[in-house]
């Protein structure tokens, strides 16, 4: 038996081995030793679990490495229950250690982990390391410490780092230990090893890598004492290149002080010579320039000083929650990074982020104390806030504005549309604001081609939104960017990854002439949805040809376990000969789905693409008024509402061919027309002249309703459905008019409906009792009315105008009965006191019962008004415990018939 065991041991150590001899090698065949739990407080880096074997990491051979098992432990160490020694196959480029170890996100510990693997070499030969990890890693060959970064968690990017090791003749023993922290959402535990022939590509990838992540992150810290010392980060003592380089210090009143780097390994520097306050560190490199912004000094008391300064001065309201949102920013790192701060300690680049905000507020002091708008022309990272149509809620999106930014030149903008999150958190406290590595990335490329960014929440939570919502906090957002920025409109960038990619390419479909140029980049392009015939009618995929003046940059790895390339591989071919579209298909990455990796190069082809103006030819779909125009074409009644009107429209010097679809009217706007004014424009309509003369008006209209409807029809601001409601200001009204216990269960739907808005948009709904609601309500406002005509005020003053009637023993709607007692409806509708906004009833015909009647998307839809309302009407029974049962559900006709 003991034969049999070493047999084993050979034979899995000629098998777990790897033989380089290629320009690049993924080392695939590993054994794995772990996990080794630790308390987050420890210094577990330090610490050799080995010896807990009687061995050390350094002196540890492969076969001996293999046979570790509890049976050989030499101190009273528990290891933990999930322990193994095993050896693997790593079919993926990336190592997935949870997946090995049989944990997930949720069930991830803090642990130390080792992998070995054998290498074989015909020769003695240097060869190049091409590793990432995304936690601290050490790394052992032949027993020589070779690399040791202690990290904190970071997604892994390929040449995150580049060292050139020495293989030996023969078998090489190379040891991978590698720690995991819990960082809030980021519980990934990876590593990836390729080796590689030393080329100046992958050199020149390290570097950019490295210039992407430590761009204004390069000296040690952010944060110094008046005693101290200024060092570099290690990876630019090791490999960029600033020796001889004059780094340069600017005071925040443009005192300088410049030192030569005559050598990158012992350069320092005393802060002694430098007065306590903010400094702007640059060094320039043979390409870039590095810029980082650091403070001397105790930070906290200069800030709380600013802070407490502006308290007392009076404030424009608009300003006030800007200046809020970056205090409140302020406090929220204090609170979450306790002693660091204090200690001047540095993980996972608190201090860098401690430093931004407070430059902040310091700018925002200067402006304000002197009467000037909070930001207005002043380049930076701006948190920034806007009142919100919706709820009058405060919301807020992060905004980048180049050095190179001037009030007298419009800047370009580019649109990074958000991910799904997994975990809910305010804006201000979200991952959206924390992700350095995504936010250096933006700077660096905004910094060097000029492009100004936004950051929008867009309101975007832990499930997808299934209104327009959304695309509501966009606008808002970018209305907001152009009262305080001088923005070209001619060159909107709009992109996305994953469910961003989603939302990018959602939006441009749906507003074909608004942007210059779009990027996916690991893009989602459709959720499907199993019985919501109206969630996929709205695909984006369907109207793809909208966008087919506008170009689309793809940009995918084969590698990315997140989303599969086949995806935009599918995508391409479907749509290479519609669209404008180029295809960055990368091979040789090992990136996820951010695109934060590839901005550098998205920027580079954006840079100077402006906005087709007026295309000689157009495609355009679409089956919502609200979504209704291209370019020179607007759509403004459709035959069949709810089904998809098409338009193809081309123009030939002064003959326009047109072929439709389910369209009944639409216009031209001739201003944006190429043709001769001077001349009789002729417009021929699916193979018919519908108009031949010389146009005088700038819209000329196309209508082929069969009679002229003098009554309230569908148009591109009220057409339904009922989720429509929620995309603009609304007001929830409780009906007040019936008994006390009526009046009681409204209010308890009122106010569930409010907890789930708290609960997915961290603010309160409008809500307000029917006696409340005023002119100006009724005005500014969708009403959404709980109740009945016997419950509800307003249901009553419009009652007779509504094709609604509620009797004990059936609901009328239209000319249609449905007989029941305890029905339950949702309706949209005009509202009678002011067609140019919606009335919503939520209501029953029985006075002692009432429920949303959700559309079972979500278990929560139930409950959560953003999550359903597909239909112009929907008609329940209503059942014990909340349940129900569908009736009948459907659209108005286009003029709410």
């Amino acid at each position: 038996m003991k034969n049999l065991f070493f047999l084993i041991i050979i034979l899995s150590f000629c098998l777990f081995s790897c033989r380089y001899e290629e320009d690049k090698t993924v080392l695939r065949n590993w054994n794995i030793l772990g996990p080794f739990p630790f308390n987050e407080a420890e210094y577990n880096m330090e610490r050799d679990f080995l010896s807990e074997f009687g061995f050390s990491e350094n002196n540890i051979d492969y076969p001996t490495f293999c046979d570790l098992s509890e049976n050989n432990l030499k101190t009273n160490y528990h290891l933990d229950k999930g322990f193994i020694n095993s050896p693997f196959y790593s079919a993926q480029d990336v190592v997935n250690i949870n997946e090995l170890i049989g944990l997930t996100k949720e069930t991830a510990i803090t642990a130390c982990a080792y992998l070995g693997c054998v290498i074989n070499s015909k020769n003695t030969k240097t060869v190049w390391l091409n590793f990432a990890s995304d936690n601290g890693a050490k790394i052992w060959l032949n027993h020589e410490l070779i690399f040791f970064k202690d990290d904190k968690t970071r997604k892994i990017a390929n040449y995150q780092n580049y060292f050139k090791i020495k293989l030996k003749k023969g078998e090489n023993f190379l040891l991978v230990k590698v720690s995991n922290y819990l960082i809030d959402w980021d519980r990934r535990w990876e590593i990836f090893a390729r080796l590689e022939k030393f080329s100046k590509k992958g050199l020149g990838s390290y570097y950019n890598t490295q210039l992407f992540r430590y761009n204004n992150d390069y000296l040690n810290k952010g944060l110094y004492s008046t005693e101290d010392t200024i060092l570099f980060n290690d990876y630019a003592y090791d490999y960029l290149p600033v020796a001889g380089k004059i780094i340069t210090f600017q005071h925040s009143d443009s005192s300088i002080l410049r030192d030569t780097v005559e050598h990158s390994d012992n350069w320092h520097l005393y802060t002694r010579k430098l007065k306590e306050g903010f400094y702007n560190v640059k060094l320039p490199l043979k390409k870039d320039t590095l810029t980082q912004i650091i403070y001397i000094g105790d930070i906290v008391e200069y800030t709380d000083s600013l802070i407490s300064e502006l308290d007392n001065i009076k404030i424009d309201s608009s300003d006030r929650i800007i200046l809020d949102a970056n205090v409140f920013r302020y406090h929220h790192l204090l609170n979450y990074f306790g002693n660091y701060v204090a200690d001047f300690f540095d993980p996972k680049g608190i201090s860098k982020k401690l430093v931004s905000i407070c430059k902040e507020i310091e700018l925002l002091y200067n402006n304000l104390r002197s009467s000037k708008p909070a930001f207005e022309h002043q380049s930076g990272v701006h948190i920034m806030a806007f009142y919100s149509e919706i709820d009058h809620s405060v919301q807020h999106y992060l905004l980048h504005i180049p050095e190179g930014y001037s009030k007298n030149y419009p800047v370009a903008l580019f649109i990074g549309m958000p991910v799904d999150l997994t975990v809910e958190f305010p804006y201000l406290q979200s991952w959206r604001l924390a992700n350095v590595e995504l936010n250096n990335a933006y700077l660096a490329a905004s910094n060097k081609y000029n492009i100004a960014v936004i950051q929008p929440g867009c309101r975007t939570t832990y499930n997808a939104n299934l209104n327009d919502i959304e695309e509501t906090d966009l606008f808002e957002a970018l209305a907001d960017v152009k009262k305080h920025f001088k923005i070209d409109t001619n060159r909107l960038y709009i992109a996305g990854s994953c469910s961003g990619g989603y939302r990018a390419l959602s939006t441009a479909v749906k507003h074909p002439s608004m942007f210059a140029a779009m990027c996916l980049v690991s893009p989602m392009v459709e959720r499907l949805y199993q019985n919501f015939e109206w969630l996929n009618n709205n695909q984006p995929l369907i109207f793809i040809d909208n966008i087919k003046h506008l170009p689309v940059f793809l940009y995918h790895s084969v590698n990315d376990p997140h989303w599969p390339v086949e995806v935009s591989d599918a995508f391409y071919q479907q749509n290479v000969n519609k669209l404008n579209i180029a295809y960055f298909r990368y091979e040789d990455e090992i990136q996820e789905f951010y695109y934060e990796d590839y901005l550098m190069d998205i920027f580079k082809t954006l840079k100077g693409i402006k906005r087709e103006s007026n295309p000689e030819n157009i495609s355009f779909s679409t089956n919502q008024l609200k979504y209704n125009n291209s370019f020179w074409l607007e759509i403004s009644a459709l035959q069949q509402n709810n089904q998809t009107g098409k338009i193809e429209a081309a123009i030939n010097r002064n003959t326009l061919n047109i072929t439709s679809q389910n369209v009944s009217e639409y216009s031209i706007n001739t201003e944006l027309l190429s043709f001769n004014n001077r001349k009789p424009l002729l417009v021929f309509e699916n193979g018919k002249q519908v108009y031949g003369s010389i146009v005088n008006n700038k819209i000329l209209s196309i209508n082929h309703l069969d009679t002229v409807f003098s009554g309230t029809s569908k148009n591109s601001t009220i057409e339904g459905p009922l989720q429509h409601v929620f995309t603009s200001r609304f007001i929830i009204v409780k009906g007040t008019t019936g008994t006390t216990r009526q009046s009681k269960i409204i209010e308890n739907v009122a106010d569930t409906f409010n907890t789930h808005w708290m609960k997915r948009y961290k603010c309160s709904a409008i809500v307000k009792k029917d006696v409340s609601v005023t002119d100006e309500d009724i005005q500014s406002s969708h009403l959404v009315l709980l109740g009945n005509s016997n419950t509800n005020l307003i249901i009553q003053k419009i009652y007779s105008k509504i094709p609604l009637k509620f009797q004990t023993d059936k609901i009328v709607l239209g000319t249609r009965n449905f007989s029941g007692h305890d029905l339950g409806i949702y309706l949209v509708y005009p509202n009678p006191l002011n067609p140019k906004k919606y009335i919503a009833i939520i209501g029953s015909n029985s006075n002692e019962t009432l429920s949303s009647g959700g559309d079972d998307l979500y278990e929560y839809a139930l409950k959560d008004i953003s999550a359903y309302g597909f239909y112009d009407f929907k008609i329940w029974k209503n059942l014990n415990s909340g349940h129900f049962t569908t009736i009948d559900k459907g659209y108005f006709d286009p003029t709410w018939k």
